[in-house]
């Protein structure tokens, strides 16, 4: 039943895209409890809901991250959606910004930019990834991949490879062979860290967790 419901929601959250319908995200009840009351890296109440910070080291918080976001919501986490016209090379350009908020992800290993690093690095290796969109680092401090596009129609057509190809058909083979390789990283590493009082969750260098191609289970040479 819950995959079904799921199914469906991913369904009419992928039409919505499509014709480019989003809708006010709001605030994730997730972040909310998960920041607050996670065993590891917990942020207090204060600086999350923005009342207040640590020595003066801006840490955004989820109103300001999320108050004005827009886009859809799916069973693996939401898509934000950004449309504005910018000045560039001093003529009017449409741009078009979507980040990618995976929670189950993010969840199971609270540091984005890791999380991030991971993802862009699994796109590299997919066997039917675009060489014409590739993906950014995300703006958003609880978004994990973002993609963009400048002029209308490399807008209009990132939406559409969007809904069509990457959501549907890339996307479930990153978030699946990211949990796995995490999974292995923190079972591999938990007991050791921990011992000698080292947190896994912290970055130590870039690309941390991610393993050798040939260690993908969708890498071809």
């Amino acid at each position: 039943m819950e995959a079904e419901k799921a199914k469906m929601m991913d369904s009419i959250s992928l039409g919505m895209l499509a014709i480019a319908c989003p809708y006010e995200l709001g605030i994730p009840s997730w972040t909310l409890s998960e920041m607050l009351n996670r065993k590891v890296n917990p942020i207090p109440a204060d600086i999350l809901l923005g009342t207040s910070s640590i020595d003066d080291i801006y840490i955004p918080n989820v109103i300001s991250e999320y108050s004005s976001k827009i886009g859809y919501t799916f069973s693996w986490g939401v898509l934000s959606e950004c449309i504005e016209v910018c000045d560039i090379d001093d003529s009017d350009q449409l741009v078009a910004q979507f980040e990618f908020s995976p929670t189950d992800l993010l969840k199971l290993f609270p540091n984005a930019s890791m999380v991030e690093d991971l993802l862009l690095y699994l796109y590299r290796f997919h066997p039917i990834r675009s060489d014409f969109f590739y993906p950014d680092e995300s703006y958003g401090n609880w978004y994990a991949l973002s993609f963009s596009a400048e002029g209308e129609e490399n807008c209009v057509m990132l939406r559409h490879w969007l809904a069509t190809s990457f959501i549907p058909c890339i996307l479930p083979d990153l978030l699946d062979e990211a949990i796995r390789i995490i999974r292995e990283y923190m079972e591999k590493n938990w007991l050791q860290n921990e011992s000698e009082g080292i947190n896994i969750f912290n970055e130590q260098y870039r690309n941390q967790l991610c393993v050798e191609p040939a260690e993908l289970s969708f890498f071809k040479e």
